[in-house]
């Protein structure tokens, strides 16, 4: 917890928090026709550059703003070295929010990666063409200087144009960049993750069901062991199911992985309305008979367990647990009994600096004296 000359925070709510991973399939090519391919770590990081501390993102509620996602990981999917293009490469992000909801923030990501892969599309054809005018240009140099160099030494200019090696190269060059003027514009799909095992049932049904549950428990397996963790296993269960599928055009998927913090007030609760801020009431009157000023905050945008104890406002879920590879054994969680709990809680601690560095400390004084005088105070009452 911060403080300053108002006072120390006490948060009335918890901000929430869910995690999409992108994973974008491209098309390969071998380094020196690289413009046969299609990047797929030249998408994503259109997808970086459209996400990363976004504004777009940030909530503002009575005067606070939200955090902006910030991506966690970033890399492409190559399990050995190659002078290729990387055919695949996946991400996730962390987004905040104090009202958004999933299916929201899916919708938000799948807008930017349709725009996300036009951009790197329409990149790659202003390269061509930037590289097919550099080329026409050298090669209409070298005839020139060819044939003024070579005058002295031969009797027509037809004799010296075909002893010119240079300009036969480039004229080699500027045909073959020519025939990219016919190619046909790459086309490409953004897909969530319910959408890809919606292709994937129509395909085969019984046998995506049957796959999808052995890909499970083989995760569920290796998450237990500690052979990976949550955002990483939803990356490779993203890959397999696409790798089922059998798609080979240019695709991005949209999924989640878990952990899910849904947004958190305690003054929005249906039917405990106002609960947070009498609370808080309670403890300023506390907080100033032990010496320590406070002052009311709604969100903590740190991330807590608050999350978990009720549900606020129309905010819906029922979207996420199909856009969530991992969700039934290895990770679900129960909204509807949250919503029986509605707990009215607030958020306060001692006081502290710099958060997850490795200078982070508390206040030994608020630590050791105001904040157990202040909880001894509030239990009493």
């Amino acid at each position: 917890m911060s403080r300053d000359e108002n006072g120390q925070e006490v948060f009335l709510g918890s901000v929430g928090k869910c995690m999409p991973v992108v994973l974008v399939q491209g098309r390969t090519a071998h380094v020196s026709r690289c413009f046969d391919g299609l990047n797929a770590v030249g998408v994503l990081g259109r997808m970086f550059e459209k996400t990363e501390l976004s504004a777009e993102f940030a909530e503002v509620f009575d005067g606070e703003v939200c955090m902006p996602p910030t991506w966690l990981n970033f890399k492409d999917l190559k399990k050995e070295y190659d002078v290729s293009v990387p055919a695949r490469a996946a991400g996730y992000l962390s987004v905040l929010s104090f009202r958004s909801g999933p299916g929201e923030i899916l919708e938000k990501m799948r807008e930017l990666g349709s725009e996300a892969f036009a951009e790197y599309i329409e990149k790659m054809d202003a390269e061509r063409r930037r590289l097919e005018e550099k080329l026409s240009g050298r090669a209409m140099q070298g005839k020139k200087k060819c044939v003024k160099t070579a005058k002295p030494q031969a009797a027509n200019a037809e004799s010296v144009d075909h002893a010119d090696p240079v300009s036969e190269e480039y004229a080699d060059n500027v045909g073959e960049c020519e025939k990219t003027n016919d190619v046909v514009p790459q086309k490409f799909n953004v897909l969530s993750f319910e959408e890809l095992s919606e292709q994937c049932r129509k395909k085969n049904a019984d046998g995506f069901e049957d796959f999808l549950e052995g890909l499970k428990d083989r995760t569920e397996a290796r998450i237990r062991s500690g052979e990976t963790n949550y955002p990483q296993a939803t990356i490779d269960m993203m890959t397999e199911v696409l790798d089922w599928s059998g798609l080979t055009e240019p695709v991005m998927v949209i999924g989640f992985a878990p952990p899910l913090y849904p947004a958190y007030h305690s003054d929005q609760m249906t039917g405990k309305e106002g609960a947070g801020s009498w609370q808080f009431r309670k403890i300023k009157k506390a907080s100033e008979a032990a010496g320590c000023m406070v002052k009311k905050v709604h969100y903590f945008t740190g991330i807590s367990d608050l999350s978990y104890c009720g549900t606020c406002g129309d905010m819906d879920f029922s979207g996420y647990a199909a856009e969530t590879p991992l969700w039934g054994g290895g990770y679900q969680v129960d909204f509807e009994e949250i919503g029986k709990l509605n707990i009215p809680a607030v958020l306060m601690g001692p006081w502290g600096k710099d958060i997850h560095r490795r200078t982070e400390r508390v206040n030994q004084k608020c630590l050791l004296v105001e904040l157990p005088e202040i909880l001894h105070t509030l239990i009493e009452d």
